[in-house]
C-alpha cells in the first residue's frame, strides 16, 4: 500500500492569503511573547546589531512577480498556492507554513514558486534561500559558484550562488526539461536577486536566549523522552529521502531540526511513522502557525496548542503544534492519534535541556 506522509510542514517557508499578515522582523524580538507578532527589542549596541530577516519577510521584495515572470515562465505563484488549488482537498491533513519560517529566526528567507500549468507537479520551479553569509560554512557558500545539477530526492536539481551585502543567496531550479542541464534563467534570476539584495537591509540573526532548546541528535532526544512508551518498535531516521542543504544548515546554526521515527516492522497493522520538528526561538512564527490548524487543545508545558487529526480510509493522521512562548514544535503522526502525548514528552524533555 502507497502511503502519502500526511503533513508537509514548511516551516523553512512560502505564502497563503497569511502572507500578507506576515510581521515586519526589523529589530523584532524571537524571544517575546508567543503571539506571533514580535514586540520591538532592546536599543542594540554597535556590537550587537537588531535580528533582521532578509527582505523583511516579503518573498515578493526578494523577487518581484514581474521579474519572475519576466525571468523564469509567465504564472509564477507560490508553492502553497499550487497546494492549495490542486492538492490539499485529497490530502487534508497536509499543512504549509507561509513564509518567513524557522529560517527567519537566523536572518534567512525561503521563498518557493511554482509555474501553474494545471497542476502542482509540473511547470518549471523555482527556490531562493538567502541567508547571513556569517552562518554558511566557506566550503559550502563556494560549493555552487557555477550553476550545478545533481541528483535530489525524486529527481534532480540545480543550484546556482553568490555572496553579496552579507547574504548569500542560493537559487534552485528544476533542470531543463529538453536538455536535462541548468536553465538559462538561473544565472539572472541570481542576478535580480542580487540587486533587489542591495537596496535591503542585510539579514542578522536573533541572539539566542537561556530559553531557547538545544538542537538534541533525534536517537538521543526519543531515548531521553522514552519514546517507546509510546510508539512500540520504532526505528530512527528518515522513511525515505534524505536532508536538503537548507534543513542541514538550519540545523547546523540552531534555528531547526527535523527527526523522523518509522515502525521497525512496515508490515506490522499498528505501522506509524511520526516526525518532530522543532524550532528554536521560534514562537513568533506562533500566530501564523495557530490558524492552520483548527482545535485548540491543552498539551503539557506549552502555553499554546493546536490540533488536527484526520481519519482516512487506511490510518489516521494526527498534527499538532505547539509553543511554550518562546520555542515552536510541530508533531505529526501517520497511522496512530498520540501527537499531544508525543508532544508533551518533547517539551518536557528540551525544557530539561535549557539546564
Amino acid at each position: 500500500m502507497t502511503r502519502a506522509w500526511g503533513a508537509t510542514v514548511l516551516i523553512s517557508i512560502a505564502a497563503l492569503a497569511l502572507a500578507a499578515c506576515a510581521p515586519t522582523t526589523t529589530g523584532a524580538d524571537p524571544t517575546g511573547s508567543s503571539t506571533g507578532d514580535p514586540s520591538p527589542s532592546s536599543t542594540p549596541s554597535a556590537t550587537e546589531p537588531a535580528w533582521t530577516v532578509a527582505f523583511d519577510g516579503d518573498c515578493d521584495a526578494l523577487l518581484s512577480p514581474e521579474q519572475r515572470e519576466t525571468i523564469v515562465a509567465p504564472n509564477m505563484v507560490e508553492r502553497t498556492e499550487l497546494w492549495e488549488k490542486y492538492t490539499q482537498a485529497s490530502q487534508p491533513a497536509s499543512v504549509q507554513l507561509p513564509s518567513p519560517g524557522a529560517e527567519g529566526t537566523a536572518g534567512g528567507l525561503r521563498c518557493k514558486w511554482g509555474e501553474d500549468v494545471g497542476n502542482d507537479y509540473e511547470g518549471q520551479w523555482l527556490e531562493v534561500f538567502v541567508f547571513p553569509e556569517s552562518l554558511v560554512e566557506a566550503s559550502v557558500a563556494g560549493s555552487y559558484a557555477e550553476p550545478t545539477c545533481e541528483a535530489a530526492y525524486g529527481g534532480s536539481s540545480c543550484r546556482l550562488a553568490a555572496t553579496a551585502g552579507g547574504a548569500w543567496v542560493l537559487v534552485t531550479m528544476g533542470p531543463d526539461a529538453a536538455t536535462t542541464e541548468a536553465p538559462a534563467s538561473m544565472t539572472a534570476v541570481r542576478d535580480a536577486v542580487l540587486e533587489n539584495l542591495a537596496a535591503a537591509e542585510p539579514p542578522v540573526p536573533a541572539t539566542a536566549t537561556d530559553q531557547w532548546w538545544p538542537i538534541v541528535d533525534c536517537a538521543a532526544l526519543a531515548e531521553d523522552m522514552q519514546l517507546g512508551e509510546v510508539l512500540a518498535d520504532y526505528g530512527t531516521g528518515r522513511w525515505e529521502g534524505a536532508p536538503s542543504l537548507e534543513q542541514t544548515i538550519l540545523e547546523n546554526v540552531g534555528a531547526e531540526q527535523y527527526c523522523e521515527y518509522v515502525a521497525d516492522d512496515v508490515a506490522n497493522a499498528d505501522w506509524f511513522r511520526m516526525s518532530i520538528t522543532t524550532a528554536p526561538g521560534g514562537a513568533w512564527l506562533w500566530d501564523r502557525t495557530a490558524v492552520l490548524l483548527p482545535d485548540t487543545v491543552d498539551v503539557e508545558g506549552a502555553e499554546d496548542a493546536v490540533r488536527l487529526t484526520v481519519e482516512g480510509e487506511d490510518e489516521t493522521t494526527d498534527v499538532l503544534a505547539a509553543t511554550d512562548g518562546t520555542n515552536l514544535i510541530w508533531v505529526t503522526v501517520d497511522g496512530l492519534d498520540v501527537a499531544p502525548e508525543v508532544a508533551a514528552r518533547a517539551l518536557g524533555t528540551l525544557a530539561a535541556s535549557e539546564d
